[in-house]
């Protein structure tokens, strides 16, 4: 098992990586229309938008008003640190675009990137007891370095905040085994349950497309819990999922409809649910494998998942059916968002990221099984993740085909890059490169070097479901 000394340098480790740079912001519409609410609230001390410092077609337009049309969750967790950054910034006298940029720098890094530092620091003790601590932390560091958390803990998006939640709910709900000689309090018990029903409401709160997944895990709660355990961590969702009719009151004045019903500039967004409607098999060929977005070409590492489901479903047909089938589910019901498939100017799929942690296990098997083939991938995923990071993640799909080899890569090798720690101390930007390379290299060897020995885990355990 992972003690609390194994999990704080994977913590630290975690969050020295997320905050270290951040994205041109103003080039994402989404990541705009939660900055002009976080703006207005701490400037105008109001939610409207229409006179904001930043221009965002992603509004609901209601009695001559626009507001941010998303949900409110990611606003509500970055708005402590986005204030500190607003108003630490002004007394330094910095002007408002300059303020803008550390207000939303800091906020997301103690809300995303905390969360999500955090969450994949348990997804390591959730997975140690079942592949080894070296393992899960490669699984974890491939999930979460490889792909799309990495990049969207560096701008506005809510996808890092929801990854990082349902991480922590999942490991509330795969509960490592008791020391030996130690029983697992009811009161601990209790608290896991609850925290697993305020992560998940918390992750819907943040971001609808995580419905569906949250609905695999609760399932899978319920199945392995039992029903009394099951409805005192529902009861813990409710608090969070009230911020989703609080904020439609105090926006359209109706707590039953979402903004999005008010969209100002996308008609499709009123077709089917939220302009999601058939699934289409093209769609999702381009969510898995195209240039553009495809998961598995910016995430190859992902494949090892197929070598792990195997031993998971015969070792576990409740967890190969959660790890299976609700991201099977997901990607179909998204691939029928036909009409902005590539969902504006970001990096990856991101109404998929809610799939990853559910990945988690069978990709660590899949890492452990065959890390000759695992190793090299998880190497390429991280590489390409950063270099896409570190120079513009916000692309824009109209304007290139494969942003890697068109915009990425040219502004890496020119060292053409987004803010990042270093650069806004004055530093050269080659400079700023290798540091947060080395960053990464020595971060995962240091912490590697904390983590106890295959040889010295807990032995191998049987699988919560059996003994429930």
């Amino acid at each position: 098992m992972l003690h609390n000394r194994s999990l704080a340098p994977i913590v630290l480790f975690f969050v020295l990586v997320f905050s270290y740079s951040h994205q041109k912001w103003w080039q994402s519409p989404t990541a705009a229309s939660r900055l002009c609410l976080l703006y207005e609230i701490c400037a105008h001390g109001r939610l409207a938008v229409n006179d904001s410092i930043l221009s965002t077609p992603d509004t609901a337009l209601f009695n001559g008003r626009l507001y941010s049309d998303k949900a409110p969750g990611m606003a509500v967790a970055a708005l402590p640190g986005f204030a500190a950054g607003w108003f630490g910034a002004g007394a330094c006298g910095l002007k408002d675009r300059e303020r803008l940029l550390v207000a939303s720098w800091l906020g997301c890094a103690t809300s995303a990137g905390l969360v999500l530092a955090i969450g994949g620091a348990l997804l390591c003790a959730a997975l140690t007891p079942r592949v080894g601590s070296r393992s899960a932390f490669l699984a974890v560091c491939a999930l979460l370095l490889g792909g799309m958390p990495l990049v969207y803990a560096t701008v506005m998006h809510s996808h890092s905040l929801v990854v990082g939640l349902l991480c922590i709910a999942l490991w509330a709900v795969l509960e490592a085994p008791s020391i030996p000689g130690h029983l697992t309090s009811k009161r601990n018990t209790s608290r896991r349950d609850a925290l697993f029903g305020f992560c998940t409401g918390y992750a819907v709160a943040s971001e609808y497309t995580a419905g569906l997944v949250v609905i695999g895990m609760g399932l899978y709660f319920l199945q392995t819990a039992g029903w009394r355990r099951a409805l005192w961590g529902a009861a813990w969702a409710i608090p969070p999922l009230l911020l989703i009719p609080l904020y439609s009151w105090l926006t359209i004045g109706d707590p039953f409809h979402l903004p999005y019903s008010y969209q100002s500039s996308f008609p499709d967004m009123k077709k089917g649910l939220y302009a999601i409607r058939w699934p289409d098999l093209e769609t999702a060929y381009n969510l898995l494998f195209s240039p553009q977005r495809g998961l598995l070409f910016w995430s190859p590492c992902l494949a090892m998942v197929v070598f792990g489901y195997p031993r998971l479903m015969r070792e576990s047909p409740r967890l190969f059916l959660l790890t299976y089938i609700w991201p099977l589910l997901q990607i179909i019901v998204i691939s029928g968002r036909v009409w902005d498939w590539p969902a504006g100017p970001t990096f990856g799929p991101r109404y998929l990221a809610p799939i990853l942690p559910l990945l988690a296990l069978p990709l660590a098997l899949g890492l452990r099984r065959l890390p000759w083939l695992g190793i090299p991938l998880l190497g390429y995923s991280v590489a390409v993740t950063v270099i896409a990071c570190v120079t513009d993640a916000c692309v824009n799909y109209q304007t290139t085909i494969n942003p890697l080899l068109d915009i990425n890569w040219p502004a890496f090798k020119a060292a053409r890059l987004g803010p990042n720690l270093l650069t806004a101390l004055g530093l050269p930007p080659h400079f700023s490169l290798f540091a947060f390379a080395a960053l990464i290299v020595l971060g995962v060897y240091a912490v590697n070097q904390t983590l106890p020995k295959e040889g010295a885990q807990t032995p191998p355990h049987k699988p919560r479901e059996a003994r429930d």
